[in-house]
């Protein structure tokens, strides 16, 4: 046999290149995320996630009936999906009901806030602050420039000035409002 060769195959192993390693992905947690962004594919539960972020986060459920129209008994329906997939959170005081968003629900508004209603977005650094509510806000507020670029716990940890331009606007314009009129919640 001579002039016949004879190919051995190389056991050499390779180490997994880790640049393309797919990461790890639990599915749980794609579960959970299927289940909150399925929560925004119903036009009334994304408008009680709406409502109740601009109402502060909470409200009675009387608060929200005027979503319920022609039928009262989807409001309940869609309340109790909220509350099922934690974004909203339940709790009674006297004959009244309030309902108040959780950590997710916030999250879930806020992604909507960004992506859905992109109007709604906060504004660049660099925003001209319209100097009537400048001096408003100066009432109150030794610099009201650094207040309105300060993050604010009435605001979601947002600073005011991300608010303007938005339809969150008019909340913020009302907690100006009641600062000057020494109303504090």
């Amino acid at each position: 046999m001579a002039g016949t060769r004879t190919r051995t195959k190389s056991k050499s192993k390779r180490e997994p290149n880790p640049a393309k390693t797919p990461p790890v992905i639990d599915p749980i947690e794609v579960e959970e995320a299927s289940i909150i962004l399925g929560m925004a594919s119903d036009p009334k539960r994304v408008s009680i996630l709406v409502a109740l972020a601009l109402a502060h986060g909470e409200s009675e459920t009387e608060g929200l009936a005027w979503l319920a129209e022609p039928d009262p008994a989807s409001l309940t329906r869609s309340l109790a999906q909220l509350r099922l997939a934690d974004l909203i959170a339940t709790r009674r005081i006297g004959g009244k009901t309030l309902h108040s968003l959780t950590a997710k629900g916030w999250a879930l508004a806020r992604f909507l806030d960004c992506v859905v209603f992109p109007a709604a977005t906060p504004r660049e650094p660099g925003v001209e602050i319209d100097p009537k509510l400048l001096s408003e806000v100066g009432e109150v507020m030794d610099d009201p420039e650094a207040w309105f670029h300060t993050p604010n716990s009435v605001f979601e940890g947002r600073k005011p000035v991300e608010l303007l331009g938005t339809p969150e606007e008019p909340r913020l314009r009302n907690q100006i409002e009641a600062a000057r009129y020494g109303m504090f919640s």
